[in-house]
């Protein structure tokens, strides 16, 4: 594919789940469903590994929640995570695919 052959300097300061999910979504959104031809995603998320880090406003949303940083942190992540494989099926489900679709959350 086009990004698998050179690094992307140009995405400092974006949190890669963000970017990786609404890459998927427009392979998704962008895929010709009229041609019967599949097609295969692999988006292992990197979320709840090392490095703990998360864009501030997931930590936002768990500071009432948790009272030390470094489990809003990775509450954060938890929820980046969650929120694009929503985002992921939704688009799976607003492109008419998902009565074609396999998804495998391991």
């Amino acid at each position: 594919g086009e990004f698998n052959e050179e690094l992307r300097w140009d995405l400092d300061g974006i949190y890669s789940p963000e970017y990786y999910s609404q890459r998927a979504m427009d392979i998704i959104r962008s895929h010709d469903k009229s041609v019967d031809k599949p097609f295969f995603i692999y988006l292992p998320y990197q979320s709840t590994h090392n490095p703990h880090q998360v864009s501030q406003h997931y930590i936002d949303r768990y500071a009432s929640h948790f009272r030390y940083e470094d489990e809003q942190v990775f509450a954060g992540m938890v929820s980046a995570m969650d929120e694009g494989i929503g985002n992921i099926t939704a688009a799976i489900r607003d492109s008419g695919l998902n009565e074609d679709t396999v998804l495998i959350f391991a």
